[in-house]
């Protein structure tokens, strides 16, 4: 994903913030990662290809810098505010995901894609 402009602001902005990952089968098996603002890093299932890691690393990644930078929901939300701030934040992360799928496969490499 370095190769891409998108996964390399999101990867670069990771190391810039100082946030971790880790691969660890302490995920639910069910995701194949996830932030967790709590613990301030993200989590990678280790069952995961090196392709759809890639992939999560940019989605969860977005995530993890939109946390950083102050964006985040909570309870001083009302309820519609609630649906809406997090609905923009999932359309965001899958945006960046999908530029960063789009322009590797640009560069001739589709594994993402």
């Amino acid at each position: 994903m370095m190769k891409t402009k998108t996964g390399a602001a999101v990867l670069t902005g990771l190391t810039k913030k100082d946030i971790p990952v880790e691969v660890t089968s302490d995920i639910s098996p069910d995701l194949g990662g996830a932030y967790y603002p709590n613990l301030k890093k993200i989590l990678i299932n280790p069952e995961c290809s090196d392709d759809l890691i890639a992939s999560i690393l940019v989605h969860e990644g977005t995530h993890a810098l939109q946390a950083a930078n102050g964006c985040k929901v909570g309870p001083y939300l009302n309820m519609r505010s609630y649906f809406t701030m997090n609905k923009a934040m999932e359309a965001d992360a899958m945006k960046n995901q999908l530029f960063a799928a789009a322009e590797l496969k640009a560069l001739g490499d589709a594994s993402v894609y």
